[in-house]
């Protein structure tokens, strides 16, 4: 009895917890819970006693019906998380709140983690990041550095102990799975606010937008690196990972995806010319034969379809701007779907080669005016923003090199939702900044494909107007100031997706040493430098983001006018897109009210973007785009107007960001591999362990760092 461990629980009017004498028959953690005070350690004591009586030298092995397993040794074995031999990848997902959780909890992960996916499988971390927690924690954080009272939130602990509840419960079935939470990320982040003080963490981690999950995403990549590691960290979306077709599939798609990711992570990594890159697979893509079909569409591409729905009277009820709101049928959504207008939008054509729709090739016309209206009312979306058969999905297995997170820190202090921000933006920075663009992708990366299960959109017209269409505008601009050469949309395609008489235009972007962009070329000598605009330098800076802005908005103004329109219900009728470029919406049957009541903030910014007077001007002139009359800011509706200039200095603040990012990184890397629950090899009962010593143990100091299981 010499090694058993013999312990008395706070409150425990029963005496000392003998460990090494619980019975053999004892089938219910429950008997071990009923004895801790308060129920502070919850389901998960059960599960760590009986680890650490095995531990401790006891010969009896204790049943979890929770757990499953037959003995202590075997519930070590399934609780333990693998050294750095026994995986071949990470896959990171963020899940948005507990409901999410249980839904994906559902599925079953083993054939992706356990079996012929790679040779030793890999891990899955869950990070479950619900607004209202992450804020709690930024406070959380701040009021321990100032005040060291460690008392653990209610919000943050409740969240924590579910998640490591059902990440025993999971673990019967597969022991390669991570559900983690803010609170699991005290120490890193005590270490950051440490180094950077009380406003500028404020500064940088306290929005609860899209992108504040990144940071874990970053954290896990810039902690994998090592001299003898080389393991890909794959991000997909959580609808994607946990949908219908997964289920039906039992993750055969997934499976395929990572299979193909971690094949072009290791091509890339293993060829000494290339330094850095950014790599993911596509989403399913519309199939030659369902291009008339609105669920090809909403499901086919990361950019959503709903601009370029026809604004028709089924999809304008009232009732989407009440309490009340509105869903449309799939008739409603099936008659505002149009062949012609979806393939104009995204730029994409069909062929006899291949079963999916595929980009449209660029103009190989010699004169730059020619070649660009060309390209303009031909490319769609490729030219304005993001190729929809080439771009990079965060979604979809995105992954890359090990140094783009140690030099480009994620928008987590944006408070816009800006599209394509952590994919497609980031690869188009990454090529001008870090000079990505050097190295052309093998032919076949890229090429595995998943399903984005999108349910049907509710709300359409609203949420499109309101929310959506400024969200794509603000990652069009962006897509702008990463490269205002007159080709730049080249850069978009694969080398082998162009003809030979683009191949040396193709070249002539791919100069040494320069960004190309206005915002790229800001950032690369601050990168370098390491000092920020300032002055007159910085009012230039501005000054020259606005007017490549200007541009850009007009150029999607000419391409999303040029839309066509259908006849419905003896009606020609305009898609979202082109009312709302045009600032038309407020005339077109059904929208009227956004004229009246433009009050609120998001009304104001579903009335459109350019002024119904420059509209009226620019329309008499829209047989060319270099007819249309120069736009100004004061030719932009106030409220996106205001919205571009908070763009401008959301750029601006990430200029600080990456000079500040360094110090995060450091934060990052300071601690040993092991010591964070999103590291290869993080033991997750060497954690339990510690927790159930803190709360046998004999410190009660107040200050003491509280268990957060």
């Amino acid at each position: 009895m010499a090694n058993c461990m013999l312990h008395s629980l706070p409150g425990n009017a029963q005496g000392p917890l003998d460990l090494c004498t619980l019975p053999a028959e004892i089938e219910d953690v429950s008997r071990i819970r009923r004895r801790v005070r308060s129920g502070l350690i919850g389901v998960l004591l059960g599960a760590v006693a009986v680890s650490a009586a095995t531990n401790s030298g006891c010969g009896t092995a204790v049943s979890n019906p929770l757990v499953k397993q037959p003995t202590g040794r075997r519930l070590q074995e399934t609780l333990s998380v693998h050294s750095p031999g026994d995986a071949d990848f990470f896959i990171f997902s963020h899940i948005g709140d507990l409901a999410q959780l249980n839904s994906c909890l559902e599925f079953s992960f083993s054939n992706l983690l356990m079996n012929s996916t790679a040779n030793n499988g890999g891990i899955l971390v869950m990070y479950v990041m619900p607004q209202a927690e992450w804020a709690a924690m930024v406070r959380y954080v701040q009021q321990v550095v100032e005040t060291r009272n460690h008392t653990v939130p209610n919000i943050l602990r409740n969240l924590n102990q579910t998640c490591y509840r059902d990440m025993v419960l999971y673990s019967s079935s597969v022991n390669r799975i991570r559900i983690l939470s803010p609170l699991d990320f005290k120490d890193l982040l005590l270490n950051i606010r440490y180094r950077l003080g009380h406003d500028l963490f404020q500064k940088w981690f306290s929005q609860t937008t899209y992108d504040a999950p990144k940071l874990v995403d970053s954290i896990m990549r810039i902690r994998a690196i090592d001299n003898s590691l080389s393991i890909p960290v794959l991000r997909f979306d959580s609808d994607v990972l946990c949908s219908a077709v997964t289920k039906k599939d039992n993750m055969r798609s997934i499976q395929n995806a990572v299979a193909q990711g971690i094949k072009d992570y290791h091509h890339s990594t293993d060829d000494p010319e290339v330094t850095e890159f950014i790599i993911s697979q596509q989403y399913s893509g519309v199939d030659v034969t369902k291009t008339a079909e609105f669920d090809s569409w909403n499901e086919g591409f990361s950019t959503r379809s709903a601009p370029a729905l026809l604004a028709t009277p089924a999809l304008l009820n009232v009732s989407q701007w009440s309490a009340k709101g509105f869903t449309p049928s799939s008739q409603s959504l099936q008659q505002a779907t149009n062949e012609d207008v979806m393939l104009k939008f995204y730029g994409l054509t069909k062929t006899h080669a291949v079963h999916k729709l595929l980009p449209r090739v660029p103009s190989t016309k010699s004169d730059v005016i020619a070649r660009k209206e060309e390209d303009l009312l031909n490319l769609g979306n490729t030219y304005i923003g993001a190729n929809p058969a080439r771009a990079i999905i965060s979604g979809a297995a995105l992954c890359t090199s090990p140094g783009i997170p140690l030099s480009m820190p994620p928008y987590i202090h944006a408070d816009l939702n800006i599209m394509w921000i952590d994919d497609h933006i980031l690869d188009k920075t990454a090529q001008e900044v870090l000079h990505v663009k050097r190295h052309d992708s093998p032919a076949d990366a890229g090429t595995a494909e998943v399903v984005k299960a999108r349910s049907h959109p509710k709300n359409v017209a609203k949420h499109t107007l309101e929310n959506y269409m400024p969200t794509l505008m603000y990652g069009i601009i962006m897509d702008a100031w990463t490269n205002r050469n007159v080709d730049s949309h080249l850069l978009k395609y694969s080398r082998s997706d162009l003809p030979d008489e683009l191949q040396e235009r193709y070249d002539s972007l791919i100069p040494h040493g320069t960004a190309q962009g206005t915002y790229t070329k800001a950032l690369q000598d601050v990168m370098r430098t390491g000092l920020m605009l300032e002055g007159a330098e910085l009012n230039s800076f501005k000054a020259k983001l606005w007017n490549d802005a200007l541009e850009r908005i007009k150029e999607t103004y000419y391409q999303w006018t040029s839309l066509p329109a259908a006849n419905i219900e003896g009606r020609m009728t305009p898609t979202f897109a082109t009312l709302w470029i045009a600032g038309r919406v407020c005339d077109h049957p059904g929208l009227e009210f956004y004229c009246n009541n433009s009050s609120s903030l998001h009304k104001g910014l579903g009335g459109g973007m350019i002024s119904p007077a420059w509209d009226a001007r620019a329309a008499k002139l829209a047989s060319a785009f270099e007819r249309l009359p120069v736009l100004t800011q004061e030719d932009l509706l106030p409220a996106m107007r205001a919205k571009v200039d908070q763009l401008i200095e959301t750029v601006c603040t990430h200029l600080q960001w990456v000079r500040v990012w360094p110090s995060v990184v450091q934060a990052a890397r300071n601690d040993m591999q092991g010591a964070l629950p999103s590291d290869l090899e993080w033991h997750f009962t060497n954690t339990l362990q510690r927790s159930l010593e803190h709360f046998l143990g004999s410190s009660t100091a107040e200050n003491d760092d509280p268990v957060h299981i």
